[in-house]
């Protein structure tokens, strides 16, 4: 605690530091005063009594530099000057600091841009507990993307047959629409073991479990904490309210009643996608079961490996392949595949775009490099542009580390200066490559909501 007390009395006094300079001034002022008038006291004159008492004294400039030094911080005092120097120099070249600091606000704008989109894309794990472990089901028909559909009898036979999955979930987004007087609801239908399986907590409430999958039952729903504060203001009355979801696949509109909150964290498994609402299985009709509009994930068993699994996979999924293949034998030549989804379930935003942004990103990231070196070969010309200079300061006293360390200082301001700028141009870049990228998606049916941060964590 002292050296703390001693740090932040340091730092008060450099910063206070007009004012205590004049009293320091005053002080030692006054104390040369005192011997002088001691020594005219002894009977010299005065103007010999104010030499000798000043000699005594010592330079008044030299003791308040070592006052100066006792009670503030010298680095931190030298650090400002230098700031203040490099930013007066920059007034006198301003060709030059346009030049430097519009070069890195480019360069460090595009990666920030890129990144902040390629990341939630391709990068970030699911906020789940072990998303290494997650695996999704995925089956090619000849010259067509890759799909993760299945029906819930598929669901029901892998869940029940395999040996190499600890967990099996399933969900299928909802076409939703606006109803009548509401705002609009991204809903899924999730398996009554999704939030379990998952490790995802509520935070109010409970989540759904297998009883909310019983054909008949009740219809329930869980709400994001993004929905739950737009639609409930956080309240927790929310719990125990009804949630209404139109499908234009359904007879009419969904009536769940709401258990359960999830935690802020979690926004759902697929990427490109936010639901409102989860709901359970007991809230759509018998026909939708046999529907292949389920996408699967599992979470793999602690020593399977996926080569095992793909295998198992493949002999549970025969039946499926064998009742499409009566109506259009190339099915024989599809066959489920098992990938990592630690970062989520693929959608034609990834599939689409995952590759070309990948690419991009490197692109970008050989553009930084070029800008870094060009703006060091300017800083290089500039340096020797300033022999001259540098040669009066080493004249007046300044040493090899001093003009470094100016020479630093004024680079750190370019920089951050540069980066300021790019990272404030970064979120309109981001948007822009967004609804570019997200345009090249409608012709496939999907409405992908990213969100684009520049600051995330998991």
């Amino acid at each position: 605690m002292a050296a703390i007390r001693e740090w932040l009395r340091r730092l008060a006094g450099t910063l206070h530091k007009a004012s205590t300079d004049a009293d320091m001034e005053e002080e030692l002022r006054l104390h040369v005063d005192m011997v002088a008038d001691e020594l005219r006291r002894r009977g010299l004159s005065p103007a010999v009594a104010a030499r000798e008492a000043r000699l005594r004294a010592g330079s008044i400039v030299q003791a308040m530099e070592q006052r100066r030094d006792q009670r503030g911080l010298p680095w931190l005092e030298d650090f400002i000057q230098d700031i203040r120097y490099g930013v007066r120099a920059f007034r006198r070249a301003p060709v030059f600091a346009v030049l430097a600091i519009g070069t890195l606000a480019l360069a460090i704008g595009a990666n920030t841009a890129i990144f902040s989109l390629v990341d939630p894309l391709l990068f970030r794990d699911l906020p789940v507990r072990d998303p290494e472990s997650l695996l999704q089901f995925t089956w090619q028909y000849p010259g067509d993307p890759p799909l993760n559909l299945f029906s819930l009898e598929d669901y029901e036979r892998y869940r029940d047959r395999n040996t190499v999955f600890s967990d099996i979930v399933g969900l299928a987004p909802l076409v939703t629409e606006s109803p009548a007087g509401g705002d609009p609801i991204s809903a899924e239908v999730v398996t009554g073991n999704f939030f379990n399986a998952l490790g995802v907590r509520p935070a109010l409430g409970r989540v759904l479990t297998v009883s909310d999958d019983t054909p008949g039952s009740a219809a329930t729903a869980i709400v994001s904490w993004r929905y739950w504060q737009r639609r409930f203001n956080g309240e927790p009355p929310a719990v125990g309210a009804d949630v209404t979801v139109v499908d234009r696949r359904l007879p009419g509109p969904v009536r769940a009643t709401i258990v359960g909150v999830v935690d802020a964290a979690f926004s759902g498994v697929t990427v490109g996608r936010q639901p409102d609402v989860w709901l359970s299985l007991g809230a759509i009709p018998a026909a939708m079961r046999s529907r292949p509009g389920f996408a699967l994930m599992a979470r793999l068993k602690p020593g399977a490996s996926i080569a095992r699994a793909r295998a198992e996979m493949r002999v549970l999924d025969q039946p499926r392949i064998e009742g499409l293949a009566e109506r259009d034998p190339q099915w024989r030549e599809v066959a489920i595949d098992v990938q990592p989804a630690r970062a989520g379930l693929s959608t034609p935003l990834t599939d689409q775009f995952g590759g070309p942004l990948s690419l991009l990103m490197a692109t970008v990231g050989v553009l930084l490099l070029l800008a870094c070196a060009n703006l060091g070969g300017i800083l290089l010309a500039r340096g020797a542009a300033r022999q001259h200079e540098m040669a009066v300061r080493v004249s007046l006293g300044a040493g090899r580390f001093r003009i470094i360390r100016q020479a630093l200082t004024e680079s750190l301001l370019l920089s951050a200066a540069g980066g300021v700028l790019g990272i404030a141009a970064a979120p309109v870049g981001a948007g822009l490559l967004l609804r570019i990228v997200t345009s090249g998606t409608r012709s496939l049916g999907t409405t992908p909501h990213l969100h684009v941060a520049l600051a995330h964590g998991p």
